[in-house]
Formats: structure tokens, C-alpha cells, sequence
């Protein structure tokens, strides 16, 4: 597929989807195919909800400081915040309103709301890169095993995520678009503005750095 319109527009698609279809399917994984598991095992279909919305706490809190950092980074307005109240519809809430230049209110609204999927991909580098560089006690690693657990099972985007994540998404489609193009028409690669030749080179930067630490 040599066509520059068409692979542009296939790379600003997936890079555009990334981020929601992850926490979509951690969602599903851990709601339907763990959760699922869990009730059967202990035979009591509570077990799952108590586990989620009790003991994995941090996570929820992590969740929601996502969505408030990248709120206050972006100058959006901020309304309330509710770092754990465990409710029918939702464990928590960052509730704002975007402000600024009519273009930055679709930003804002992307960027908080998939806040906490790329936080919780943050998250697991900084564990990686401490287990593999630090000599710790068993407690430590038994607290920090528990925490990036709790954050990897709340790195999911709730419905209301999901609607302002693509509300905005096309100011980013548009970018990824443009980008790419520029990138072809200036280095005539197409491999160059692959999605998953960027997330391969990134992981193998990645490995280096923690190998060299």
C-alpha cells in the first residue's frame, strides 16, 4: 500500500483508537473474564464487587488524579472533585468544564479523559523500572505489587470517558493526519509513520534505558 492519503489516514486511525480500545479491553478482562472467574470461584457474586470497588481503593484514587492533573495541566475548569465515593453508577468523579479557545475545549476534553489509561502505562514503567533497579524487602514489594495491581484494574475509561474522548478526537486526527503526511512527503518512508513500528522502537528504547540504569 504505497498511497501517502491512505496510510496517513490508516496511521492517524489506529493512533486515535489506541488508547480507548486498551482500556476497553482491560475493562473487559478484568470486569467480565476476572471478575467472572472470581465469582465462580468463591461461588458468592458479590466477591467481585467488593474487590473492585473496596480493596483496589488506590486504584480508584489514581484514577481520578489522572483525570485531575491532566484538568489542571490542560487549565481546564474544575467544579468538584471526588476522589472515592463508591455509588450504583461510579466510584469517583473529576467534574470540569473546558475553558479557553474553542479548539482547546476539545483537547481538554480528550486528554482527561483518557487520562488514566496513560497514567496507568506510567505507573507500570515506574514499577518495572524499580523492581528491576532496586533492591527492596519483601513488604515493599508485596505494597507495591498491591498498588500497580489496583491501578492497572481502574486504567479503564468509564462511559462518560469514552463520550468527551471522542468529542475531541478529531482535533488529534487531523494532527496525526497532517504529521504523517509531512512525514512521507519529506523522508518518501512509509514505515516511518507506522504506529507499531513507533510503539516497537519506543518499547526497545525503553528496554535499553532500564538496562542501563
Amino acid at each position: 500500500m504505497n498511497n501517502p492519503y491512505v496510510m496517513s489516514f490508516l496511521n492517524a486511525l489506529v493512533m486515535c483508537l489506541a488508547l480507548p480500545l486498551v482500556g476497553l479491553v482491560i475493562q473487559v478482562l478484568i470486569h467480565y473474564v476476572f471478575g467472572g472467574l472470581l465469582n465462580l470461584v468463591t461461588r458468592n457474586g458479590n466477591t467481585f464487587y467488593v474487590f473492585h470497588n473496596y480493596l483496589t481503593a488506590p486504584g480508584v484514587v489514581w484514577h481520578e488524579l489522572s483525570h485531575l492533573l491532566v484538568a489542571i495541566v490542560t487549565f481546564a475548569q474544575i467544579d468538584d472533585v471526588v476522589l472515592f465515593r463508591p455509588s450504583d453508577d461510579s466510584l469517583g468523579g473529576v467534574f470540569f468544564h473546558p475553558r479557553g479557545p474553542i479548539l482547546w475545549h476539545f483537547v481538554q476534553m480528550t486528554l482527561i479523559s483518557c487520562a488514566p489509561v496513560v497514567s496507568g502505562f506510567v505507573a507500570i514503567y515506574g514499577y518495572i523500572h524499580i523492581i528491576t533497579t532496586r533492591s527492596l524487602s519483601i513488604p515493599v514489594h508485596i505494597l507495591l505489587g498491591y498498588l500497580i495491581v489496583c491501578i492497572v484494574i481502574h486504567m479503564t475509561m468509564s462511559g462518560a470517558d469514552f463520550e468527551l474522548y471522542f468529542k475531541g478526537i478529531w482535533v488529534f486526527f487531523v494532527a496525526f493526519f497532517a504529521w504523517s503526511m509531512y512525514v512521507i512527503k519529506h523522508t518518501g518512508s512509509y514505515e516511518s509513520v507506522s504506529f507499531l513500528n513507533a510503539v516497537h522502537t519506543t518499547w526497545e528504547a525503553l528496554k535499553l534505558y532500564i538496562a542501563t540504569r
